[in-house]
């Protein structure tokens, strides 16, 4: 409740500095760059996505739920440990088509971005998703990745960005991009591949060569 108090008091601010503008504003956003056919849609790019992704699972031969390896004394299996990502191939909420992803904080808590605003949710995937990736970037430390976490939670309140192209902003946010943004700009690793241009699909930090997967649903 007192997350959804803070994106409404963000929402309401942002009327009375812009007027009804805003509105415009944004539903011309949404027209012309957030449309299926214009961003993610694009069936060709999507299943190099998964190609890449099936190829990376092979490689790491990782089974489903498989907890039994480690690396520098981490536990294999669902992350429960903060920082780390989590991405799901499932449609949410009608915003990104066939993905979503999130960065944990807690055992019991993620931060996120989803409309209205970035927010914290429920750290139970496994559970909740069809489909579910725990990922760890490869280029940072553990503590490092901590200090992401940090980040985005400190960006709780700020607005959904449905212009998914405008990455650069740090006003608003999608799913996607608030994850690439911490670690970019905390520690100048790109997990875009660039595979929509500068738009991010969530996918896309499942298949970068600069995360690892470990947890596979």
């Amino acid at each position: 409740m007192k997350r959804l108090l803070i994106c409404l008091m963000t929402l309401s601010l942002s009327l009375i500095f812009a007027g009804n503008n805003i509105f415009a504003s944004d539903s011309a956003i949404i027209n012309s760059h957030t449309d299926d056919n214009n961003v993610f849609n694009d069936q060709n790019e999507m299943a190099q996505i998964y190609n890449e992704i099936a190829k990376k699972e092979g490689s790491m031969n990782i089974p489903s739920g498989y907890t039994g390896l480690r690396r520098a004394g981490y536990q294999w299996g669902y992350p429960k440990t903060k920082g780390k990502i989590l991405v799901t191939g499932d449609a949410y909420k009608n915003l990104i088509p066939t993905g979503h992803a999130a960065i944990v904080y807690s055992k019991e808590t993620v931060v996120e971005a989803l409309y209205p605003c970035v927010t914290t949710g429920k750290n139970n995937w496994t559970k909740s998703k069809n489909t579910c990736w725990g990922l760890s970037v490869t280029d940072v430390t553990d503590a490092q990745e901590k200090k992401v976490a940090d980040w985005c939670h400190s960006q709780i309140g700020k607005p959904y960005n449905f212009n998914y192209f405008n990455v650069n902003t740090r006003s608003k946010f999608y799913c996607s991009q608030l994850i690439w943004a911490g670690f970019k700009d905390k520690y100048h690793v790109d997990l875009n591949t660039s595979k929509y241009g500068a738009a991010i699909h969530p996918l896309e930090l499942v298949s970068t060569d600069k995360t690892m997967i470990i947890y596979k649903k």
